[in-house]
């Protein structure tokens, strides 16, 4: 470009808005158009006309420059362009192209395509900075005139009236304060979290009915677009982005350039609503936001990647002026903040239109039920009638119902199953500890005999039997014993804490335990019958080794699992023997194929445990128990020890804490073969070097709640196709069947968010002395087909895609806390009895570690010392239900209907930099520490009066932060920064006692802390209770 400048001109409103959005970097938005032109002139005369126009408009000879101290870039009109990129093709362009070379000194590029009949067609690739969709119009229209064409409106006197409008317009500045939009909220649909690629498509277009007038209303059109939005991604509150023309003065109608901008419309769309309220609701705010366009500020995360966009482009003042072969065939923007788009057009009474998409975030089945769904209710559209009503059409096709026939014998029960490896297998190994093993003839003929004995003491048929133990030996005795009896057992950790344990436990005939129960805090308070169990005195006496003659039934109960409860008591449920055989053949028939057994770490609490602890034995293969209590690090232990292979079954965040020593273990064969990852949402990073480092490693996703056994739907994760950033949950397992229906009981199609439905053999008998809840829950349902189900009602929002169900969230307030589920209204109301306590929320947030916590809200009047809330939860909830942290408040914010805001709950980041001031770190010590704060927190800035536990801090974090600072040369204890939780006291209390280490001791750091990473919450938790109950 060779140029004499003219003076720098301030950027437009929206030139801003698309330099401060996330999505530009590299990929510089653009329209892509095609425009059939006049093929009587010759090429040549194509460019002359073309060059032509950008001299005659400034916009077209704009460049952006951005000196270094400038805050955004200016826009300078060059005198002249001599050398637009031309080029002249005897090859067709695709009419999307993705891959222009556009760039602040290359704003616009063209193509002529000259076919073998003669025809021409231009291909031009030019920046939304310089042009939008009506500009498109005029240049078709500039290009069909034989001379000039009408008046000039430049762009920059355009640019300076809307900063006068929008300094003087009081009204609109206040429109703006009332109804900003920081972020727009999130609507998930089928692949739309993935933003890291771009690659644009479009649907075929389709046609659309006018209205009965022969116009297209843009309100109607939208609210369909809404309405469909809210079917396939199950949310109410939805936001899009609305494209407005922005030339609101007639004096620039015929003006070229970025006038135009994307506005952020937020509605509420419920299925009770009747279309013509939805409509009426988008003309007043669609005319509230015309009116106030000019005005809008920018703001940077409004068009963020992954937007969600709605088009109408209709004829306009130009392009009903000009008629001929030049005509704009089609236009698109590329690099698209809006992900998924509906673009409509109407022209000379027709009305088309087309889905864009992202393909790289949308595949086209999805985006052709979308269509479909689409045209389907356009056609049935009545504005009286409510919008489920009439979602209806849109479910005749391809409904979300998934049925996996029983291929096991469910009269074959567990009890069974392991008597009959006993006989075939009597001196293979089928427990190993950590201490010692049993040969399956030692564990059936000492289950025998305790069975014996608690049959004599009147167990069996419809009893209940509490079973306390940490993982070992005697655990696996008594688990088979009760079960030998006819009896069901109800598993209890023995760190449960005492006052739940015994709500656990009162409906127990007796409670079996070891001669370790003096520790089990389980237990402390338990008044009840007790029974203690010892592997070697089994062998003694005269009781039986023989099976115990006893018929268990199919139906009868097998054991009882308790789950958190929203009521602030937990909840038992029942599982029958059929139930379980069901489960645990399916879990031999896909995990234990091809391995000598399993590997278990987990709590007998947790119904994770029950897949390694029972289903080997059923096969004559090995359960190998990792020692109680001592983590993650007794779990390396033990997988390095293994000769064979093994299947593992863990939590995602059992495996996060895991994945960086599978993926760089020495040992000589590596021990797993089977994993089973289950009870949290799993995500594609939390596999991939696992895949990428051991492709034959089986890995597989397992979801079910406790009321379904453990588990009733599966994925298998195959390296050698790609996985979705969520890993689905996949398809069900024998003997199951799913359902995904909406808040009207009407089944979904493919694609659309609903409840899960689960029904099968392996649905849970109900909740043990919980007749209403049982009722609520697991529901008789009589489908189309004149069938009557049983199904239980799960609360998990999902949908069906080509690879199964995905997981989406929850429909009310339950959260999984590492693997474990969390009512928390049993929370709030532990918290509710504490004196001075006027009411509790419990909001649960993700903190900077990617974690779930919970932060509890207390309503008081009064101040309420910390320590007498803490004390509340940790005698009564287990580790991972207490709230990270407590907010004291006067008032609870309301909504106009009198509930809590839940939106508006004060953040804590937001208290934290109310009430302290930053100060950055002043000497060497205090920005050693500051550098540990940092690193243990996650977090990029750290003062030095900032409090440690409210910044994210807790009993873990205080031992890794500990063993940080004395990796700097500091020795300091976690008594020490329990009492001075900041860096300024800290570092003083260091600097003036003189509590430097020798380099010796502080060599041994790096193996502490590594030891400290591979421990769980819950194991540090109560290796630190003792330290904190002190303090």
């Amino acid at each position: 470009m060779q140029s004499n400048e003219k003076p720098s001109f301030l950027i437009s409103h929206q030139q801003r808005q698309i330099f401060n959005s996330k999505f530009v970097g590299s990929h510089l938005p653009y329209y892509r158009a095609v425009i059939k032109l006049d093929a009587s002139l010759e090429p040549k005369q194509q460019k002359a006309k073309f060059d032509n126009l950008i001299n005659r408009h400034e916009i077209f000879r704009t460049r952006f420059v951005q000196e270094f101290g400038m805050k955004e870039p200016v826009q300078q009109i060059l005198e002249e362009v001599a050398d637009v990129s031309w080029i002249v093709s005897k090859e067709e362009p695709a009419a999307i192209d993705g891959n222009a070379c556009l760039s602040m000194d290359n704003l616009i590029e063209a193509t002529l395509y000259v076919s073998d009949s003669g025809s021409q067609t231009l291909y031009l690739n030019i920046s939304s900075l310089i042009c939008d969709h009506h500009s498109l119009e005029q240049i078709c229209f500039e290009l069909a005139q034989s001379g000039e064409a009408g008046e000039l409106v430049q762009y920059v006197d355009f640019s300076q009236w809307q900063d006068d409008v929008v300094q003087e317009d009081e009204p609109a500045r206040a429109f703006w304060q009332k109804n900003a939009i920081k972020q727009l909220p999130f609507t998930k649909l089928p692949g739309g979290s993935d933003t890291t690629g771009y690659e644009l498509h479009s649907s075929s277009e389709f046609a659309l009915l006018p209205t009965a007038s022969g116009q297209a209303e843009p309100s109607l059109l939208l609210s369909l677009w809404l309405t469909i939005l809210a079917r396939f991604s199950g949310a109410e509150q939805l936001a899009v982005l609305v494209h407005f023309d922005g030339r609101t003065s007639e004096d620039f109608s015929w003006g070229m350039g970025p006038y135009s901008r994307m506005l952020p419309l937020e509605m509420t769309v419920n299925a009770e609503m009747t279309g013509e309220q939805l409509q009426d609701q988008i003309k007043r705010k669609i005319g509230q936001l015309h009116s106030n366009q000019m005005s809008m500020p920018v703001m940077s995360d409004t068009l963020q990647a992954g937007s969600i966009g709605f088009e109408y482009l209709e004829n306009t003042v130009i392009s009903d002026k000009y008629s001929g072969e030049v005509r704009l065939l089609s236009s698109v923007l590329v690099n698209d903040p809006c992900a998924l788009k509906l673009s409509c057009r109407f022209a000379k009474g027709n009305l088309h239109a087309r889905v864009l998409y992202n393909a790289t975030c949308y595949n086209p089945m999805f985006i052709n039920a979308l269509q479909k769904s689409l045209v389907a209710l356009q056609s049935n559209w009545d504005a009286a009638k409510n919008l489920h009503s009439q979602l209806l059409v849109t479910s005749s096709h391809d409904t979300a119902h998934l049925f996996r026939a029983a291929e096991y014998n469910h009269q074959l029960n567990v009890v069974e199953m392991i008597q009959h490896s006993a006989a075939i297998k009597p001196q293979n190994v089928a427990v190993e500890s950590y201490a010692d093993n049993l040969t399956y003839e030692e564990l059936n003929q000492k289950s025998n005999q305790l069975s014996h004995q608690l049959i004599a003491d009147g167990i069996g048929v419809q009893k209940l039997v509490g079973i306390c133990f940490e993982r070992g030996l005697e655990l696996s005795i008594a688990m088979l014993a009760v079960l030998k009896t006819g009896a069901a057992f109800i598993a209890v950790d023995p760190q449960t804490p005492a006052q739940r344990a015994t709500v656990i436990l009162e409906n127990a005939d007796i409670v079996l335990t070891n001669k370790k129960s003096d520790n089990y805090v389980a237990l402390k308070t338990w008044q009840g019958k007790t029974s203690l169990v010892d592997k070697e005195r089994t062998t003694q006496g005269s009781l039986s080794i023989e099976n115990p003659d006893v018929v268990i039934q199919s139906c009868s109960p097998a054991y009882i699992l308790y789950t958190s409860g929203s009521t602030g008591k937990p909840k038992g449920v029942v599982i029958s023997h059929a139930a379980l055989s069901n489960y645990i053949q399916h879990s031999t028939n896909t995990y234990l194929t091809s391995n000598s057994g399993a590997v278990v770490h987990s709590s007998i609490g947790f119904d994770l445990t029950i897949t390694g602890l029972l289903a080997p034995l059923t096969v004559g293969k090995k359960v190998v128990m990792v020692a109680d209590g001592v983590g993650v690090h007794a779990l390396q232990a033990t997988l390095a020890k293994q000769s064979e292979k093994v299947m593992l079954k863990l939590t995602p965040s059992h495996l996060r804490a895991l994945s960086n020593w599978l993926a760089n273990t020495t040992v000589e064969v590596f021990p797993i073969d089977t994993l089973v990852v289950g009870g949290e949402a799993l995500f594609k990073s939390d596999i991939e070097v696992l895949q990428r480092d051991f492709p034959n490693l089986r890995i597989f996703n397992e979801y079910g709640p406790t009321e379904a056994t453990v588990g009733c739907c599966l994925h298998e994760c195959r390296s050698e196709q790609p996985e979705p950033l969520m890993i689905p949950i996949g398809y069900p397992i024998s003997g199951t069947e799913l359902y995904v229906f909406d808040n009207h009981m009407q089944s979904l199609p493919h694609y659309c968010a609903g409840e899960l439905y689960i029904g099968g053999v392996g649905l849970a008998q109900g909740y043990l002395n919980q007749p209403q809840l049982t009722a609520s829950r697991f529901i008789e349902l009589t489908l189309p087909d004149g069938i009557t189900k049983r199904l239980y009602k799960t609360g998990d929002m999902v949908r069906l895609e080509a690879d199964g169900l995905v997981y989406l969230n929850r429909n009310d307030s339950q959260v999984k806390i590492r693997g474990h589920r969390v009512e928390v209204g049993e929370v709030e109301a532990v918290l509710k009895k504490v004196l001075s306590v006027d009411d509790v929320v419990v909001k649960p947030r993700h903190n900077q570690f990617d974690e779930i916590e919970l932060i509890a809200y207390v309503k008081t009047s009064e101040l309420i010392p910390l320590e007498t809330l803490i004390e509340a939860v940790s005698g009564t909830l287990p580790a991972y239900m207490f709230p990270a942290h407590f907010i004291c408040l006067k008032e609870f914010p309301l909504t106009q209907n009198g509930k809590v805001d839940m939106n508006i709950l004060p953040d804590l980041a937001d208290l934290n930099s109310s009430k302290v001031e930053y100060v950055e770190p002043r000497n060497d010590i205090e920005k050693s520490f500051a550098e540990a704060f940092r690193a243990v927190l996650k977090l990029d800035k750290v003062g030095i009066k900032d409090n440690f536990f409210v910044m994210g801090g807790d009993s873990i974090r205080a031992v890794q932060l500990v063993a940080s600072i004395k990796g700097s040369g500091y020795e300091l204890s976690v008594e020490d920064l329990f009492n001075l939780p900041n860096i300024e006291a800290l570092a003083q209390f260091a600097s003036e006692n003189k509590v430097q280490v020798n380099s010796e001791d502080a060599g041994t750091v790096e193996a502490l802390l590594n030891e400290l990473n591979d421990l769980s919450e819950e194991e540090v938790a109560l290796k630190l209770a003792e330290l904190e109950e002190e303090l």
